[in-house]
C-alpha cells in the first residue's frame, strides 16, 4: 500500500513538472508570436514570465529585447545579465553572445575586455555544436585573444566552422592566404 502511495505521489509530481514545462514553453512560444508581429511589449511580458520560470530560450530572447530596445528601454548591462543566465542554462547561442560581448563590445555592456573569458564561452558553445563559436575560436588563435597565437589551429577551426555551415569573407580570405604557404 505504501509503495502504491509513493508511486502515485511520484506520478503527480512528474505531471506537475511536465505541466510547468508545458506552461513555460507556451509562454515562450506566445512571446515569439508577439515578437514576430512586432508587438514587443507583449513579447517581453511573455519572455519575462517564461524566463523567471527557467526557460533558457526565453532568457536569450529577453536579452535580445534589452539589447535592441524592443518592448523595453535599451539596457545593455541587463541584456548581458540575461545572456549569462541563458548561457548558464546551456544555451549555445547565449554562450557565443557572452563571448562576443567580452571580446568585442565590453564598454557598451559595462564590463572589461576579457579575451580569456570570451574564449571559454566560445569553447563551451562549440562543444554544443555552435559553428559560429567554432569560427570565433579560430579568430582567437589567429589574433592571440585569450590563447597563444597559432595560425595552424586557426585554420583548423575555420575549416571545422565551414564544414558545419558557417562561412564569411574574412575567414575565406584567411584560408586563401594560409593555403598559399
Amino acid at each position: 500500500m505504501k509503495k502504491l502511495f509513493l508511486i502515485a505521489v511520484a506520478a503527480m509530481m512528474m505531471s506537475a513538472v511536465q505541466a510547468q514545462d508545458s506552461t513555460t514553453e507556451n509562454l515562450y512560444n506566445a512571446g515569439l508570436l508577439h515578437y514576430e508581429k512586432a508587438n514587443y511589449a507583449k513579447a517581453v511580458e511573455n519572455f519575462n514570465e517564461a524566463a523567471f520560470q527557467g526557460n533558457v530560450k526565453a532568457m536569450r530572447n529577453l536579452a535580445i529585447c534589452y539589447e535592441n530596445g524592443q518592448g523595453v528601454e535599451k539596457n545593455l548591462p541587463v541584456a548581458l545579465v540575461w545572456y549569462e543566465k541563458a548561457a548558464k542554462g546551456g544555451d549555445e547561442v547565449s554562450l557565443r553572445c557572452v563571448g562576443n560581448i567580452y571580446a568585442y563590445f565590453p564598454k557598451e555592456y559595462g564590463v572589461k575586455k576579457d579575451y580569456a573569458k570570451a574564449f571559454d564561452c566560445y569553447s563551451l558553445a562549440a562543444e554544443l555544436g555552435d559553428a559560429e563559436a567554432i569560427y570565433q575560436i579560430g579568430r582567437c588563435y589567429e589574433k592571440k585573444r585569450g590563447v597563444e597565437k597559432d595560425k595552424d589551429k586557426a585554420a583548423y577551426y575555420y575549416r571545422l566552422a565551414k564544414a558545419l555551415g558557417f562561412s564569411n569573407q574574412y575567414m575565406e580570405d584567411f584560408m586563401k592566404k594560409y593555403e598559399k604557404k
